[in-house]
């Protein structure tokens, strides 16, 4: 695994901006040098936190689709960002004590998730993608304590000191987004990642403040597309 020198901004047909440029081993030889590449995120989650006998909950649902384009720099890959489309966005807050109850939708709302895609990475014959999905401050109805609202990111690469921060909380399958690059070389290449995630932050407060519940499920479909295909 090698860093490679860092590019500026180019015109290209799916994107104007570069967004990194790692080195990778890909294998030379006949077959495609260009790729269109596609990631939809998909993401279901709830919180819950109870602060001065009130409790906070909240359900959402999303949904974004990230475009770009990818081409072989042997033995590097350019990658190129040409747009971020959220499909859906639903969010459901209850508050309420002594039964009350009150229901918040956040549906049309600017405050929501923000799809970053960071950077691919080549490594033991494997193109991975990097990418996070930024959240909010939670609960949005008036409360003496607000978390981050955590959303599915992919898993980073082991050296990096801050992996575990979202890494540990994967409970089942996993959140690495990645292919096989000889799959590349012989054509179109589609995979769906899943997993859960769960986090219980503890609470600062005292009691009957209970601990902050942060989980959601993902679902992650990649897909290259040598141009021309």
């Amino acid at each position: 695994m090698r860093f490679s020198r860092a590019l500026g901004p180019l015109g290209a047909a799916f994107g104007t901006a570069v967004l990194a440029l790692l080195s990778s081993a890909a294998p030379a030889g006949d077959g495609p040098s260009r790729w269109i590449v596609k990631i939809r995120l998909e993401a279901q989650g709830r919180y819950h936190v109870t602060r001065d006998a009130t409790d906070f909950a909240g359900d959402y649902a999303y949904e974004a689709v990230w475009t770009g384009s990818m081409e072989s720099d042997f033995p590097d890959y350019l990658l190129y960002h040409a747009s971020v489309e959220t499909v859906r966005w639903e969010l459901k807050e209850r508050s309420g004590g002594n039964g009350a109850r009150e229901l918040v939708l956040d549906k049309d709302s600017p405050v929501r998730p923000v799809f970053r895609m960071n950077y691919v990475l080549g490594e033991g014959g494997r193109l991975r993608f990097f990418f996070t999905a930024e959240g909010f401050p939670v609960p949005r109805n008036e409360s003496p304590e607000k978390f981050a609202l955590i959303f599915p990111s992919s898993r980073k690469e082991p050296a990096t000191p801050a992996a575990s921060s979202y890494d540990e909380g994967v409970s089942k399958g996993s959140n690495e987004v990645s292919v096989d690059e000889k799959e590349l070389r012989g054509g179109r290449a589609r995979h769906i990642f899943r997993w859960a995630w769960k986090r219980y932050y503890p609470s600062a407060a005292p009691p009957p403040a209970g601990p902050l519940l942060s989980t959601h499920e993902a679902k992650v479909t990649l897909t290259v597309i040598p141009v021309g295909s």
